[in-house]
């Protein structure tokens, strides 16, 4: 009923057939199979099923890219410049990277508790891992090696960078 009563730059829609989908698509020559995709079902599933613990892990991942550093949260903010190629200078993935890595005595000295230290650590080791790709994209193979091989593989064997880094 919404659909009916939307048009122009407003229309849109809301609501599909399957089976008339999958008509359409099969009549095409190129494709071999149509199928409904479970993956957006699973998903619900998987949250009914696994909810808050799911929910947990999401905010553990994403805790080091919300971290404070100064006024801006440098690893997502090194993440934004890295992806779009700005790798060097003083506004850059290269300098905010830099801000996430704080020393662990820093830490220490900070009186940080210990899940805070822990979200801190990531942050830097995620900061040194990308900062490690960054040197070997620009050829600069000795600092390639120091934090790939230093920053990340020692100093979380096993870590989440562990394949990458290898």
């Amino acid at each position: 009923m919404v659909e009916s009563r939307l048009s122009g730059d407003e229309r849109v829609v809301l609501s599909a057939s399957p089976s008339q989908e999958a008509k359409r698509w099969k009549a095409c020559p190129q494709v071999a199979d149509v199928r409904i995709w479970p993956m957006p079902y699973e998903v619900i599933q998987q949250r009914m099923q696994f909810g808050a613990a799911v929910a947990r892990t999401k905010l553990i991942e994403l805790a080091p890219f919300s971290m404070q550093y100064g006024p801006v949260t440098a690893l997502w903010r090194g993440r934004v410049l890295h992806m779009k190629g700005a790798l060097t200078g003083p506004e850059s993935a290269t300098y905010f990277y830099q801000l996430c890595r704080i020393p662990e005595r820093e830490l220490d000295r900070l009186n940080v508790d210990p899940e805070m230290k822990a979200v801190y650590l990531r942050a830097k080791l995620d900061a040194g891992y990308w900062l490690g790709l960054i040197a070997a994209q620009q050829g600069n193979t000795r600092a390639a090696v120091d934090y790939l091989a230093q920053r990340t593989l020692k100093a979380a064997p096993g870590g989440p960078w562990t394949h990458g880094a290898a």
